[in-house]
């Protein structure tokens, strides 16, 4: 396959701050009494994590879920004290 051919299926998502900030406030309305926590992950969906977290929390989300233990301690460092690392890998689901 040629190289130049490939830009024909990439697909590009936009996101920006301002709709996490609207979804997040509009979520954590919807789910009271129940606590909310944002998932996210690697690199924020290109926004930068801590740019995402910081404005989930700012918006509502009681908490921050990541997928590395990595990932929790970097958003820590940044402020994002209320990150949490967990769950069953998907290997070991079901048994």
């Amino acid at each position: 396959m040629d190289p130049g051919s490939l830009s024909r299926w990439l697909i590009r998502a936009e996101v920006d701050l301002d709709a996490i900030a609207a979804n997040t406030r509009n979520l954590a309305r919807l789910v009271r009494p129940a606590r909310l926590f944002a998932v996210v992950k690697a690199d924020g969906y290109g926004l930068g994590a801590v740019a995402a977290s910081r404005v989930a929390l700012a918006n509502g989300a009681d908490g921050l879920c990541v997928g590395r233990p990595d990932e929790g301690r970097a958003r820590r460092a940044a402020g994002g004290a209320r990150s949490r690392t967990g769950g069953r890998h998907p290997d070991r689901l079901g048994g």
